[in-house]
């Protein structure tokens, strides 16, 4: 009977839903603001480093000039030119270049070099024995051949820890040809003045390379790791063939924007703390009814709970009386369906015992076995034999037996099917050890060997061959029956599927077999349990059984 209960409408759902048009416009202009604040700190940075890069470069090319000058001076001597265009050197000429060099040494414009080496086209001038110009420059000898008697700044030497210079040696006594080339050893202090110019900008690492590597590096305060999403700069100085790399975190880029952060987001908290208690009492009337629903339904696990309550909120009320009536009719018509299925189930498996049932049979075949055995028909005894125990094994009123049992009832199937093709049926049973004692269904693989029999041995003109292959990992239970037959085509193979997977019975063999297994395995090991055929016409017919949790046998399709 209905209770008279007070009832209202939702319209105060409107109050919530102006709740969050209220807060998506605070967190939008939130997020603009912010990215606002973000650009001009960034377009700040980059300024700062447009600044630094560009004095970098006029310290790079006051230093490349100096440099480059103090080479000149070392090669404008005629001696000089006369004896690097000259592969046959004297100890007088040895000396001499040793003089000068260490004159450039010992004087230059910022007292950097370490080691200068003298080459004449073909061999090493100064030190003696020294290696060949190719084995030190390498393909980079083609960017010092470019440079047209410029210095070339190579790369940083990290086992010498020095930078690499290389120059090409023009004789101006000979019409400018070239003669020869100078290698330099610069210390790699010459660079120090990229870390001074950016050691104000903390937390930022500072590169600069060129295409054969880094030349000199700023390192950063903060690890690799918080450097990896950080923001970088890049600047490339055309006229020096070197480029600038500039990295700072986003931790330190945008730390002055933490602040209005903050502020900002303190002013949403608030505001949203403020419609948070007037939302809350706005949104029980409206969602309290439904957690109820969510809550009987969640604990029915599947079999879905009639809800006694009432609720002030008027569509709820009527949505709960609605789902009421509706669990009711399901109530009644789950049972209908579970106690039909339950009843069809069990048909079948008593049609599977019944196809071989006759007790007087088992007895008769024992009577034939004997004396088959009097008379030493060794073979027919066998198969008698072998088919008195298959009947007796059907009779059992087991329905759950040992894995051992039913592979020994396999093995006395194919013997007597042996019997009856001879060589055209061969056939192989692997059970891995340890899966023996594994309890399963009975009568669960022997219908999909009848089924290899019958359409894959049967009909086929050569041997065909059988393998039953039974394994397990961990809890996971794997049976495997392949056939060579003639297989199927594709759409045969698609209808037995999709047969299998439907809920229409019929009298067919393939019903009884293949699909009876298939509702069999679901019934005892529900969603835990599959079985997949594949074919391919004229070549094989595999039925794979997956059970995993095997242990996890359901014996409530014999209780009932």
């Amino acid at each position: 009977m209905k209770k008279n209960t007070i009832t209202i409408k939702t319209r105060t759902s409107l109050t919530l839903q102006a709740l969050l048009i209220l807060i998506m416009l605070i967190l939008s202009q939130y997020f603009i603001l912010y990215k606002q604040i973000s650009a001009t700190a960034y377009e700040k940075e980059k300024r700062s480093f447009e600044i630094y890069a560009n004095q970098i470069e006029r310290s790079l090319t006051l230093i490349c000039h100096s440099v480059n000058n103090d080479l000149a001076k070392l090669v404008e001597g005629d001696r000089f030119k006369d004896i690097i265009a000259d592969d046959d050197i004297t100890n007088a000429d040895y000396n001499y270049l040793r003089g000068e060099i260490m004159k450039t040494i010992a004087f230059n414009s910022y007292n950097s070099f370490v080691e200068i080496n003298v080459y004449s086209k073909d061999k090493c001038l100064y030190p003696r024995n020294g290696k060949d110009i190719l084995n030190v420059l390498g393909d980079k000898i083609e960017k010092v051949e470019n440079l047209n008697g410029n210095t070339a700044w190579l790369n940083y030497d990290s086992q010498r820890d020095v930078l690499v210079l290389a120059k090409k040696v023009l004789l101006s006594n000979k019409d400018y040809r070239p003669g020869g080339y100078i290698i330099a050893y610069v210390n790699v202090d010459i660079m120090d003045f990229i870390k001074n110019d950016f050691a104000s900008m903390k937390g930022a690492k500072v590169v600069l390379s060129n295409e054969y590597g880094d030349i000199a590096v700023k390192q950063s305060e903060m690890s690799e790791t918080e450097l990896e999403g950080g923001i970088t700069f890049h600047k490339k100085l055309t006229n020096l063939g070197f480029n600038i790399s500039y990295r700072i975190p986003k931790e330190v880029l945008y730390e002055g924007v933490r602040d209005v952060q903050k502020v900002m987001l303190q002013g949403i908290l608030l505001i949203s703390f403020l419609f948070l208690i007037t939302s809350y009492l706005i949104s029980y009337y409206i969602a309290h009814p439904f957690k109820d629903l969510i809550k009987v339904m969640k604990a029915s696990k599947g079999h879905l709970k009639i809800n006694d309550k009432h609720y002030v909120n008027y569509e709820a009320d009527q949505f709960n009386q609605y789902y009421n009536e509706v669990v009711l009719k399901n109530q009644t018509l789950i049972n209908d369906i579970y106690e039909r299925d339950i009843q069809v189930l069990k048909s079948q498996l008593k049609m599977l015992q019944t196809q071989i049932n006759p007790h007087f049979l088992y007895n008769t075949l024992e009577s034939v076995y004997l004396s088959l055995e009097a008379r030493k028909e060794k073979e027919s005894a066998e198969v008698v034999f072998s088919l008195s125990q298959l009947f007796k094994y059907t009779l059992k009123a087991d329905d759950i037996v040992f894995l051992k049992d039913e592979v020994e009832l396999l093995t006395k199937y194919l013997q007597i099917e042996k019997y009856r093709f001879g060589d055209k049926l061969i056939w192989n049973i692997f059970v891995e050890k340890g899966t023996e004692s594994v309890k399963i269904p009975k009568l669960l693989i022997q219908p999909i060997v009848e089924n290899a029999v019958k359409h894959g041995v049967e009909p086929s003109n050569t041997s065909t061959e059988i393998r039953v292959s039974i394994s397990a990992y961990e809890k996971t239970l794997l049976i495997n029956v392949y056939d060579s037959g003639n297989g199927m085509q594709s759409d045969e193979l698609q209808k037995l599927i999709d047969h299998q997977k439907s809920k229409e019975q019929d009298n067919g063999t393939t019903s009884l077999g293949l699909k009876n297994v298939y509702d069999r395995l679901h019934n005892y090991y529900g969603s835990g349990a599959s079985m997949e055929i594949n074919s391919e016409n004229k070549k094989y017919t595999e039925v794979t059984i997956l059970i995993s949790n095997y242990d996890d046998i359901k014996t409530r399709g014999d209780e009932q």
